[in-house]
């Protein structure tokens, strides 16, 4: 039997999209499919790390500018011209890579330009509907249409979700499609080992600069001054792995994998951004948290709002981010308790046609 062949696209926006699809791939080693992986930047930096014996190739590289200040929407807006011209450069290269490759299929992290017309094309998101801010809700109906045009080349869909009661990512998988399948939580992290209780609270940042940047300062100063055994995790993949410690402050450039997670798990409650990957892990992890959404990222402030009124964690704004005001407040809420069901994404690896 002919061993199925996929070429797997990542996203380089932060490195949520390579650490959730690191799951992925890693199960579809295990079916036995041989995969190949293109990305670019430091999505690309980690799975090179994670899977050094693949084949990797380099896509063209957004280059998407982050505001330090104002409206995310306007400054994606701005850039559209060349975020259009980056995803005609990306489908030119899975172009090229098609016609030396005979692929069973392609699978794209949320990047629009990796499609094959004749390749079996998977897009794998939980934000196939993105929402737009209140003050833009007249939009949201133009905002659709036009989304839905970028996802018309490809023919199924994977949402990194459930499609129960357990539902992470609310309204913005809500998207009509017959081949649309929902996968379950993708979380990187082992979720079979034992507890480290050496913090009682750990700041896990993620995501583009300069905001990455601006929310370490921020909380770098707090926890210094919270007389508890704390730790900062700056997010950073190609920094050091060494914890360094001053007093009960700790800080450390990046985590991973046995590690991470075991520090997680002995945590009392967690600091981070809503982004979708961060979310999974600390629900797997069956954690408490207090969320801190990137200024003007519509996709953040909507999770995070969904998560408050659920009762599941709490959130503050950035801008007035007061750290023990935030501990007293997330007592209020539950924290995570949802089952990982990696049988769906095992149902859908199983659906790949031939």
């Amino acid at each position: 039997m002919k061993q199925k062949k996929v070429l797997y696209c990542v996203l380089n926006w932060g490195i949520g999209h390579a650490t959730r699809s690191a799951v992925v791939i890693s199960k579809l080693l295990q079916q036995q499919f041989e995969v190949e992986i293109a990305s670019d930047g430091e999505a690309l930096k980690v799975l090179r790390r994670d899977f050094s014996h693949l084949a990797f190739y380099e896509l063209p590289a957004y280059h998407i500018q982050y505001a330090r200040h104002g409206h995310m929407f306007f400054t994606m807006l701005f850039q559209l011209n060349k975020i259009s011209k980056s995803i005609k450069a990306e489908q030119a290269a899975v172009n090229d890579l098609c016609t030396s490759n005979a692929y069973t299929c392609i699978i794209s992290d949320h990047r629009y330009g990796c499609y094959h017309p004749r390749v079996h094309s998977i897009f794998l998101s939980h934000q196939l509907q993105p929402r737009m801010s209140s003050g833009l809700a007249f939009l949201q109906a133009l905002f659709n249409r036009l989304h839905r045009q970028q996802l018309k080349h490809f023919n199924s869909f994977w949402v990194p979700d459930f499609p129960d009661e357990q539902k992470l990512s609310g309204e913005l998988s809500a998207f009509k499609s017959e081949n649309l399948r929902y996968i379950g939580l993708l979380s990187r992290l082992p979720q079979q080992v034992k507890a480290v209780k050496r913090f009682k609270y750990i700041a896990l940042l993620s995501g583009p600069e300069p905001q990455r940047k601006i929310l370490e300062d921020k909380l770098r100063k707090q926890l210094m001054n919270l007389q508890q055994a704390t730790l900062l995790i700056r997010g950073k993949a190609g920094e050091d792995t060494e914890i360094e410690t001053n007093g009960l402050y700790s800080e450390v450039g990046y985590l991973e994998g046995k590690v991470l997670a075991q520090l997680l798990l002995g945590a009392e409650l967690i600091i981070a951004r809503p982004g979708y990957s961060t979310i999974m892990d600390l629900a797997a992890l069956g954690k408490s948290a207090v969320f801190i959404p990137t200024p003007g990222q519509t996709e953040q402030q909507y999770l995070a709002k969904i998560l408050k009124q659920k009762g599941i964690a709490h959130y503050v704004e950035q801008h007035n981010f007061d750290l023990k005001q935030a501990l007293i407040q997330s007592a209020n809420f539950t924290g995570f308790n949802i089952a990982a069901d990696y049988n769906l994404l095992t149902e859908a690896i199983k659906q790949i046609p031939a």
